[in-house]
């Protein structure tokens, strides 16, 4: 029988999502480790960081809290970023100030970490350094990449 729960009860920022992910590596591997083990290492793979959803039909990240104000969905979010329109590291600094003005109180305390931890996972394995300036990538390749590991993952630990 599967309870869902709240998604507020069941609430982990992607900083401590990501310190818990390798606490448990650390414990299966124990240290010191080699660089084949750490990129051999089936490293989760996520959907979601903190209130922010992939919605992987429209390629949007929505902001979908469990606040006393709205039931939100990927329908009618509280706040979606296209992520289609995400071509360079300078689109994504601009999400972080035009959010920066935001109510923490009404979208969420970790909400511009957990958007830097989606954008880092979504758009950090493609193959272009996001750092140099006038670096531009194709976002639908990216989130293409992205779900195609998810997929995997998913097969490998429902196994």
């Amino acid at each position: 029988m599967t309870t869902y729960l709240p998604k507020n009860l069941l609430y982990e920022s992607a900083p401590s999502r990501e310190k818990r992910e390798n606490i448990e590596f650390s414990k299966k591997n124990p240290s010191p480790q080699t660089v084949e083990t750490l990129l051999s290492y089936p490293w989760p793979v996520h959907l979601n960081w903190g209130d922010w959803f992939l919605d992987e039909n429209n390629f949007t990240i929505d902001l979908l809290p469990d606040c006393h104000f709205g039931k939100w969905s990927h329908e009618e979010p509280l706040y979606s970023i296209n992520l289609l329109e995400i071509c360079s590291a300078n689109d994504m600094v601009n999400w972080f100030f035009h959010l920066q003005g935001k109510d923490p109180s009404l979208y969420g305390e970790n909400m511009i970490i957990d958007l830097f931890y989606a954008f880092k996972e979504i758009f950090g394995d493609f193959k272009h350094d996001l750092g140099k300036v006038g670096t531009t990538i194709s976002p639908k390749a990216a989130i293409n990449l992205h779900l195609k590991k998810y997929k995997i993952y998913r097969a490998i630990n429902e196994n």
